[in-house]
């Protein structure tokens, strides 16, 4: 199970910072995820677009 919310919780962050990536060019994007069993999962990903 935890590597099923593993899984969902890295897809749910990239989703993350690919809708606020024109918004948000940098900051810190995180996903919590808690189970039945109140277990909570936690994912962060610090973000910083820059063009050369």
């Amino acid at each position: 199970m935890l590597t099923a919310a593993r899984r969902l919780a890295i897809e749910a962050l990239g989703q993350i910072i690919i809708d606020d990536g024109f918004k948000d060019q940098y900051g810190l994007k995180s996903v919590k995820i808690r189970a039945a069993s109140g277990e909570i999962l936690r994912l962060s990903a610090n973000v910083s677009v820059s063009a050369h």
